[in-house]
Protein backbone atom coordinates (compact mmCIF):
# COMPACT_ATOMS: atom_id res chain seq x y z
CA UNK A 1 0.00 0.00 0.00
CA UNK A 2 1.41 3.39 -1.00
CA UNK A 3 0.51 6.78 0.42
CA UNK A 4 1.77 10.35 0.61
CA UNK A 5 3.19 11.35 3.98
CA UNK A 6 4.07 14.87 5.11
CA UNK A 7 6.35 15.35 8.11
CA UNK A 8 8.81 17.81 9.63
CA UNK A 9 12.47 16.86 9.63
CA UNK A 10 15.46 18.53 11.24
CA UNK A 11 18.89 19.05 9.72
CA UNK A 12 22.15 20.70 10.68
CA UNK A 13 23.60 23.56 8.65
CA UNK A 14 25.90 26.56 9.02
CA UNK A 15 24.40 29.82 10.25
CA UNK A 16 26.09 33.20 10.42
CA UNK A 17 26.21 35.71 13.23
CA UNK A 18 27.88 38.79 11.80
CA UNK A 19 31.01 37.25 10.22
CA UNK A 20 31.21 34.19 12.43
CA UNK A 21 29.88 30.81 11.27
CA UNK A 22 28.31 28.45 13.79
CA UNK A 23 26.38 25.16 13.54
CA UNK A 24 22.62 25.46 13.86
CA UNK A 25 19.66 23.15 13.60
CA UNK A 26 16.86 24.01 11.17
CA UNK A 27 13.54 22.39 10.28
CA UNK A 28 11.69 21.83 7.02
CA UNK A 29 8.42 20.24 5.97
CA UNK A 30 8.91 17.31 3.60
CA UNK A 31 6.38 15.34 1.55
CA UNK A 32 7.34 11.79 0.59
CA UNK A 33 5.60 8.97 -1.23
CA UNK A 34 5.94 5.87 0.99
CA UNK A 35 5.12 2.23 0.22
CA UNK A 36 4.88 -0.75 2.54
CA UNK A 37 6.39 -3.66 0.59
CA UNK A 38 5.45 -7.19 1.62
CA UNK A 39 8.65 -8.25 -0.21
CA UNK A 40 11.45 -6.29 -1.85
CA UNK A 41 14.21 -7.87 -3.96
CA UNK A 42 17.46 -5.91 -4.39
CA UNK A 43 19.97 -7.01 -7.04
CA UNK A 44 23.34 -5.28 -6.68
CA UNK A 45 25.61 -4.58 -9.63
CA UNK A 46 28.51 -2.70 -8.02
CA UNK A 47 27.46 0.96 -8.00
CA UNK A 48 23.79 0.56 -8.89
CA UNK A 49 20.90 -1.68 -7.87
CA UNK A 50 17.77 -2.92 -9.54
CA UNK A 51 14.86 -3.25 -7.15
CA UNK A 52 11.45 -4.80 -7.48
CA UNK A 53 8.84 -5.10 -4.79
CA UNK A 54 5.20 -5.85 -4.11
CA UNK A 55 3.07 -3.22 -2.36
CA UNK A 56 -0.68 -3.69 -2.09
CA UNK A 57 -0.73 -6.31 -4.87
CA UNK A 58 1.06 -3.95 -7.31
CA UNK A 59 4.55 -4.69 -8.66
CA UNK A 60 7.04 -1.80 -8.66
CA UNK A 61 10.45 -1.86 -10.40
CA UNK A 62 13.18 0.79 -10.36
CA UNK A 63 16.93 1.33 -10.32
CA UNK A 64 18.96 3.27 -7.76
CA UNK A 65 22.58 4.05 -6.98
CA UNK A 66 24.04 1.92 -4.22
CA UNK A 67 27.38 0.62 -3.17
CA UNK A 68 27.74 -3.03 -2.35
CA UNK A 69 29.01 -6.36 -3.47
CA UNK A 70 27.45 -8.13 -6.39
CA UNK A 71 24.52 -10.33 -5.46
CA UNK A 72 20.92 -10.11 -4.38
CA UNK A 73 18.93 -9.85 -1.19
CA UNK A 74 15.21 -10.16 -0.44
CA UNK A 75 13.59 -8.16 2.36
CA UNK A 76 10.14 -8.76 3.85
CA UNK A 77 7.69 -6.26 5.41
CA UNK A 78 9.72 -3.12 4.71
CA UNK A 79 8.69 0.50 4.14
CA UNK A 80 10.52 2.64 1.55
CA UNK A 81 9.92 6.34 0.89
CA UNK A 82 10.57 8.23 -2.36
CA UNK A 83 10.65 11.85 -3.48
CA UNK A 84 8.07 11.21 -6.20
CA UNK A 85 5.44 8.58 -6.99
CA UNK A 86 6.42 5.40 -8.81
CA UNK A 87 4.23 3.75 -11.45
CA UNK A 88 3.18 0.13 -10.93
CA UNK A 89 4.53 -2.32 -13.53
CA UNK A 90 1.87 -4.99 -13.03
CA UNK A 91 0.37 -7.14 -10.31
CA UNK A 92 2.10 -9.47 -7.85
CA UNK A 93 1.50 -11.93 -5.03
CA UNK A 94 1.45 -10.03 -1.72
CA UNK A 95 3.78 -12.43 0.09
CA UNK A 96 6.80 -13.70 -1.79
CA UNK A 97 7.59 -16.25 0.90
CA UNK A 98 4.15 -17.79 0.40
CA UNK A 99 5.17 -19.03 -3.05
CA UNK A 100 7.98 -21.11 -1.58
CA UNK A 101 5.70 -23.01 0.80
CA UNK A 102 2.43 -23.04 -1.15
CA UNK A 103 2.34 -26.85 -1.67
CA UNK A 104 3.66 -27.79 1.75
CA UNK A 105 0.34 -28.28 3.55
CA UNK A 106 -1.61 -29.96 0.77
CA UNK A 107 -2.15 -33.70 1.28
CA UNK A 108 -0.10 -35.94 -0.95
CA UNK A 109 -2.17 -38.56 -2.76
CA UNK A 110 -1.41 -42.23 -2.25
CA UNK A 111 0.42 -41.89 1.05
CA UNK A 112 -2.58 -41.48 3.34
CA UNK A 113 -3.11 -44.18 5.99
CA UNK A 114 -6.38 -46.09 6.08
CA UNK A 115 -8.36 -45.95 9.33
CA UNK A 116 -8.41 -49.21 11.34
Amino acid sequence: MCETITYTESYWTVCWKWIFPYPCKKYRTVTRWCCFFSWLKESRWGVFCTLEGCAGGQLYKWTAFCFGLFGSETYYNITKCFGSAKSPQGSCAPLGIGRVFEGLFQPSHGTERKPR
